[in-house]
């Protein structure tokens, strides 16, 4: 009797599965069928298969603009109608965008942030989550970023700025050779994070194991938060092995920074890592070392990859370099981060550059209608594509080019369009921070030196827009 268990119940779970997906096959046409009296968006030109290798590519962004410019079309859907996979449609209108992010009923959707608690071994963390465990991590470091210590982490970062000018950027003007200021940046705001925020000192090569495996690993959970084959078959593929490896590693130096907090005598009392440490929501040292990591993580990347991108737009526009800096020397040194010049350089430079460029991802609590008349139905889940919603030409006139001078006068829909660090509830809890670096480090280095550019590199998204092998020459001015 017990040799027909096995082949019964494997006949019962293959009819189950057939039975569901059967089921997911009629309510997902119940629901086109309900959709196709309302005017949805068009769809990318793309079979399914295609579409999902397209999502899933180190290029995808790029492959967005140009469906974009293609459809002519503020929003527009991807081809993934497959059951149990939603509606998902990416926004390239600022009214819109700026309407789903305001809106309480949306939320991420888990589905598609659950793939990002891989780098941290499964914990949630506030990037991944909603409602009352987002709530609860959120009010508990806001106190964090009050102004009192956006001023102390802006003089660490000025300090530590002024140091590798002194150890590294002079040694290289002085025999002339270029430096990949992706990389440089990194390493200075890493360091100037670790030790504000954490009261942790990273050493050099703990700096370049997180770049590394940062790297390895952030590129294959992208791919899975797009491509959801790839956690079905992830064992078979190298690649996502070794992303394991990769993230064991980076959550182990969260822990470290947790565990050494436990040291100190007398911590600073509010910085990020006290509220996380003195944050009762929080159940066990793996939880505290997840929010550890995904703020190390969006700190140093905001901070670093939009100082990067504003000194490469300035590297190639050397008109607007020499203006900027004959500008800052009107102003006190002390004053430099509250040039007008000065913002609106960084501000042109983010607008064509947002290293969030991909945007939020929300699943839709209600119905919305685009500006064209498209609905995105409830329970969509869309992108709002910050990159393309900056780079509007029916908002910005010569959308694509480098001109610090439209924000003198700025319209009101550009002020609008303007959503670098998203906006809503869920927007970003260190803009005010990012901003106050970028500011400070560009006069810094824009008033001792001038860059060139020697070499362009590429834009890649590992999580965030990024230049690798942008490569700067320095020299000194009078």
């Amino acid at each position: 009797m017990n040799r027909e268990v096995g082949p019964i119940l494997y006949k019962d779970v293959v009819t189950a599965v057939i039975a569901l997906f059967l089921i997911g096959i009629f309510i997902q046409r119940k629901k086109l069928a309900s959709n196709t009296k309302r005017k949805l968006p068009p769809l990318t030109k793309t079979t399914k298969w295609e579409t999902i290798k397209l999502i899933a590519a180190s290029d995808a962004l790029w492959w967005i603009v140009s469906v974009w410019k293609e459809l002519k079309c503020s929003v527009f859907r991807f081809n993934l109608l497959l059951p149990g996979i939603p509606m998902m449609a990416i926004v390239c209108e600022y009214e819109l965008a700026r309407e789903i992010l305001i809106d309480p009923s949306t939320s991420k959707p888990r589905f598609i942030y659950q793939s990002f608690e891989y780098l941290t071994g499964g914990e949630e963390s506030l990037f991944t989550s909603n409602a009352v465990a987002w709530h609860q991590r959120r009010v508990g470091m806001t106190s964090a970023f009050s102004a009192k210590h956006i001023k102390r982490m802006h003089t660490v970062a000025l300090r530590m700025i002024d140091e590798w000018i002194e150890t590294t950027l002079r040694p290289m003007v002085r025999n002339g050779e270029a430096f990949d200021v992706g990389k440089e940046m990194i390493r200075v705001i890493l360091g100037a994070i670790s030790e504000t925020a954490f009261e942790y000192t990273i050493s050099e090569e703990e700096k370049d194991m997180f770049a590394k495996e940062f790297s390895l690993c952030s590129n294959e959970f992208i791919n899975n938060a797009s491509n959801p084959w790839r956690k079905l078959y992830g064992l078979l593929i190298p690649e996502r092995r070794r992303a394991f490896i990769s993230a064991a590693r980076i959550m182990n130096l969260g822990l470290n920074i947790v565990a050494h907090y436990r040291t100190i005598e007398n911590p600073i009392e509010g910085t990020v890592i006290d509220c996380i440490m003195k944050n009762s929501f929080y159940k066990n040292d793996g939880e505290r070392a997840a929010d550890v990591i995904f703020l190390l993580i969006a700190g140093h990347d905001t901070t670093a990859y939009s100082i990067s991108f504003t000194l490469k737009e300035l590297s190639k526009n050397q008109r607007e370099q020499d203006k900027l800096r004959e500008s800052l020397k009107l102003v006190e040194k002390e004053k430099w981060s509250h040039s007008d010049a000065l913002r609106n350089v960084v501000k042109e430079a983010i607008r064509l550059n947002p290293v969030t460029a991909t945007g939020s991802c929300r699943c839709l609590g209600k119905d919305f209608t685009s500006r064209e008349g498209y609905v995105l139905p409830k329970g969509s889940i869309i992108f709002t594509n910050f990159l393309i919603t900056m780079r509007d030409p029916t908002v910005f006139e010569d959308a694509d080019t480098f001109n610090p001078s439209r924000w003198e006068n700025p319209s009101e829909a550009m002020k609008k369009a303007f959503l670098p660090f998203a906006i809503g509830k869920q927007n970003c809890l260190g803009q005010n921070l990012a901003m106050v670096q970028v500011h400070s480090i560009v006069a810094k280095l824009l008033s001792s030196f001038q860059v060139e550019l020697v070499e362009e590199g590429v834009e890649q998204v590992q999580l965030t827009l990024r230049p690798i092998k942008t490569m700067l020459r320095a020299k000194a001015v009078e």
